[in-house]
Order: C-alpha cells, then sequence, then structure tokens
C-alpha cells in the first residue's frame, strides 16, 4: 500500500476504527464568512473534541461534520494551552469552513550522517519530494483534489513559514528545502509563460526545422501569463 493510501485504510473511513499514533489534528486556515469564522475558530486552534467524541484524525471529525449538517456542534479547542468550546452551526452542505492539518507530536529518532551519507540522502529525499509534488499536480488534472486544496498563495506560504520556525530551524530549513523544490518543479510544467513552456517551443522547432513566428510565441506566452496570474489570484 501507499502511504496515503494505508492511512486511508487505518482510519474510520474504512470502517475499522484504527487512527495513527501521535498525531495532533490542527486548524491550518479558516475560511472568512464560513461557520468556523463565525464561530470564533483561529489558525492554530487544536481540536480536541466535538461534542463527546475525542478527534483522532481528520477523516474522523470531517465524517462528523457531514453527519451534522444544519445543526449545532460544540468543538472544544486547545487555543495556545488553554482549552475552550466554540459552539459552530453546520452548513447545509456539510461544510464548517476549515483547513485541517496533522502534526507528528511522537517520539523522534535523530540520525548522523557522513557528508557522503548527507549528499546521497538529500538526493534521495529531493527525488521522493518532486514525485510526491508531481502526484499532487496529477490529482488536481485529474479532477480527484481542488486546486485550493493543494496550492497556496503568498498569505499562506507565509503562515506555514512562521509555523514551521516556530518548530525549529530544521523544521524552518525542511520547509524552504520544500518551498525551492516546488517551484523548480512547477516552473518546468510545459506551460506558456513558464521555463517549461519554452522547452516545448524549443522541441517543436527542432521538430520542425524552423523557428516558430515570434508573434504566435508571444501571443502564447501572453494568455499563459494571464492564465497563471488568474491561479495565483484564486489561491
Amino acid at each position: 500500500l501507499k502511504g496515503q493510501d494505508l492511512v486511508r485504510a487505518l482510519t474510520a473511513e474504512a470502517g475499522l476504527g484504527v487512527y495513527p499514533d501521535n498525531m495532533t489534528v490542527r486548524i491550518g486556515g479558516v475560511v472568512k464568512g464560513r461557520p468556523a469564522e463565525v464561530a470564533g475558530l483561529k489558525v492554530g486552534d487544536v481540536p480536541l473534541a466535538v461534542d463527546t467524541m475525542p478527534i483522532r484524525s481528520i477523516v474522523q471529525f470531517q465524517q462528523y461534520i457531514r453527519q451534522h449538517a444544519s445543526k449545532n456542534m460544540t468543538i472544544h479547542v486547545d487555543r495556545d494551552g488553554s482549552p475552550r468550546p466554540v459552539t459552530v452551526m453546520v452548513s447545509k452542505d456539510s461544510t464548517i469552513g476549515v483547513q485541517l492539518e496533522t502534526e507528528y507530536t511522537g517520539p523522534k529518532r535523530v540520525e548522523s550522517f557522513s557528508v557522503t551519507e548527507a549528499l546521497s540522502s538529500a538526493v534521495s529525499q529531493t527525488g521522493k519530494t518532486i514525485s510526491m509534488i508531481g502526484a499532487s499536480v496529477a490529482h488536481v488534472v485529474q479532477g480527484t483534489v481542488s486546486v485550493k486544496q493543494s496550492f497556496g498563495g503568498p498569505i499562506r506560504i507565509a503562515q506555514m513559514a512562521s509555523r514551521s520556525s516556530d518548530l525549529g530551524i530544521e523544521s524552518f530549513l525542511r520547509f524552504m528545502a520544500l518551498i525551492s523544490i516546488s517551484l523548480g518543479v512547477m516552473n518546468l510544467l510545459p506551460l506558456p509563460g513558464l521555463d517549461g513552456g519554452h522547452l516545448v517551443f524549443v522541441g517543436i522547432e527542432a521538430i520542425i526545422r524552423r523557428e516558430l513566428p515570434t508573434a504566435f510565441k508571444i501571443r502564447v506566452q501572453q494568455i499563459g501569463v494571464a492564465l497563471l496570474l488568474m491561479l495565483m489570484a484564486f489561491v
């Protein structure tokens, strides 16, 4: 099983009622004007329980919300070390307008590497990260995951950078590396206005053995840039 499939198989969604240990659910985003914001939920809140049910996974929490459309529910959260109840009215579409994250809070093992081992590990981790980003882009193209869920704008990135810095320099550097790799991969996508788009033009010209009209390339790039700006505004 892939990691994502394994987690799904171990959650209540599969009916097994088994949850990964040492995982904390955290609110990573609150949609303006939605029930969660109206009720007073904030980014960084840790949902401990909903009504009388302890929260152990995102899937479990989402299932409970879906079962209580147009009803009030009390979410018990930990905010900066202080527990507090927040009453939320679930909307008719069975959502409350929050983005949920999970954080591992269990014991960690620290490994030491030599210079050569560190370089080898860095190359391996970079390859895995590129594969993960590629899979995420594929899910967006296939429509199995929404663009809003997969991409974050400058504010979202700043929030995540701040949160990673709170966890220490190692976590912050890992996040910065992830952003750098993500930008590199996205820049190589075959879209007009990106380096990947220029490579497509070069490939086409190599095949037909003549240069494409400059006016045509400029027009295509303008359309591509406009689409990218629309995507940036959307996320």
